[in-house]
């Protein structure tokens, strides 16, 4: 037995009805002025609950110490929380307000708001998971591992669920057999989430093992990116290139590509640097008694003359020793200063010497770390000659100033050290080939003298 429609709406049809209007017609006009009417009712409490209770909430939650609210508030949750208490109250009661018509129109009303609770449910679980991010990001820990994959899969995770959910609402599906058909879907369904699910998994992978944090600088090898990592989601990693351009990389890619993270010098107690010159073996010439002790009075060496020689540590022990054996001190510090001048009788060897005192009172290198001057495999451009150390500043203009202010200090001892550095130079034109160039133009000469008077004769 049909229910009667409830009084108004029935008073409604009944003067369209009186009006001349035909009833089925009326039926259609009571149906939509009633639909019309429950959406502006809907529009004004919306309005009243935004102007009055969000606002109350707001000053409520601003005197609150706790921050949980404030995040909460700032993600609409309760906004959202608000329209979804509509939509219920609709649901309970639309059966009511239209009871007397066409079922199915009442079905249709129904699960049209069963599918707009189940929006504002999932967007109500979002402003949690956002909440809890912006909480998360707030904890010194967030510095060094991101969870945002982690939350932008739960996201996803939550979108596949409500889609199966309103399919299930919207064609009267039943859950075993909707998941049965989704069964040999899947197929399907892992092409088109490729990219998210090798993601996911390399994001757990990276996060575990902690390869790549926020604020990490990355280089890949093939040139793709050279920068600060500024956000990592599912399925990219943002970074911004030194030159201010940003590069988008596939996260999967760093777990099947190798790549420079460079946060272990940012950690450290300097930046390295590592700088390889060639030695013009031509160049290296043994020096004199004369020659060496000359060095002492040079204002470039003088500070650096007992390093070079060797004779640091003598210097010291003569100044530690008493006035009645200083004479003696001297005497024996004067022959073993010849024997060490004689060990280091090369301009090479002072060089050296000079460049690693030079590294170990600079004031900008870390010498804690490692400061070295070595010898590399002689090749056919000359002896390498490495300076291997640790700048204090990690800082890349500051790293750089320092590291070319060495290099022109290097320069200027090896030219005061008459030592040559190897330099590649562009071919110039010997006398012989002078020689071959005047050969092969008189011979154009003479073959074009012959082709002319070959002419002639010809006429």
């Amino acid at each position: 037995m049909a229910k009667e429609k409830i009084w108004i709406i029935k008073s409604l049809e009944n003067f369209f009805i009186e009006k001349g209007i035909n009833p089925e017609v009326s039926d259609y006009l009571t149906v939509t002025i009633t639909i019309l009417a429950i959406a502006v009712m809907v529009y004004i409490i919306d309005i009243i609950l935004n102007k009055f209770v969000i606002v109350l909430l707001h000053k409520l939650v601003a005197n609150k110490r706790t921050k949980w609210d404030d995040y909460l508030l700032a993600h609409n949750f309760f906004k959202r929380s608000s329209r979804l208490v509509v939509v219920i109250v609709l649901i309970q009661t639309i059966g009511y307000l239209l009871q007397g018509h066409s079922s199915d129109l009442i079905h249709t009303i129904v699960v049209i708001m069963q599918i707009l609770a189940v929006v504002f449910i999932v967007m109500m679980i979002f402003s949690v998971i956002d909440s809890l991010h912006d909480f998360y990001k707030t904890l010194p820990r967030s510095r060094e591992k991101s969870i945002k994959n982690y939350m932008q899969t739960l996201k996803v995770m939550i979108y596949f669920v409500a889609t199966i959910v309103v399919l299930i609402i919207l064609f009267n599906l039943k859950l075993a057999s909707f998941l049965t058909g989704l069964a040999a879907f899947a197929a399907v369904l892992s092409l088109v989430f490729k990219d998210m699910l090798l993601g996911f998994i390399a994001s757990i992978q990276l996060s575990v093992q902690d390869m790549v944090r926020l604020g990490d600088w990355l280089e890949l090898p093939s040139g793709k990116a050279n920068g600060i990592v500024v956000d990592l989601n599912l399925t990219t990693v943002k970074v911004q290139n030194w030159d201010n351009t940003f590069s988008f990389i596939p996260i999967y890619t760093l777990t099947n590509q190798s790549f420079i993270n460079w946060r272990g010098m940012e950690k450290g107690g300097g930046r390295r640097f590592a700088k390889t010159f060639y030695i013009d073996v031509t160049s290296i010439i043994p020096l004199s008694n004369e020659q060496v002790g000359a060095l002492s009075s040079s204002v470039f060496f003088a500070a650096y003359y007992s390093e070079m020689t060797g004779n640091n540590q003598l210097t010291e022990q003569g100044e530690e020793v008493g006035e009645q054996n200083k004479q003696q001190t001297q005497e024996q510090n004067q022959q073993q200063n010849e024997q060490q001048v004689e060990q280091h009788k090369t301009n090479l060897s002072l060089f050296r010497n000079y460049l690693i005192a030079y590294l170990t009172k600079h004031t900008k290198l870390n010498n804690s770390l490692t400061t070295m001057v070595r010898y590399r495999d002689i090749e056919h451009n000359g002896l390498p000659l490495q300076l291997y150390g640790f700048t204090k500043t990690k800082e890349w203009v500051e790293y750089e100033n320092t590291v070319s202010d060495i290099i022109e200090n290097m320069l200027r001892a090896a030219s005061e050290l008459n030592i040559l550095i190897y330099q590649r130079t562009g071919s110039t034109p010997t006398v012989v080939d002078i020689e071959k160039k005047d050969d092969n133009e008189s011979m154009n000469e003479d073959i074009k003298e012959n082709i002319n008077d070959i002419v002639e004769d010809s006429k």
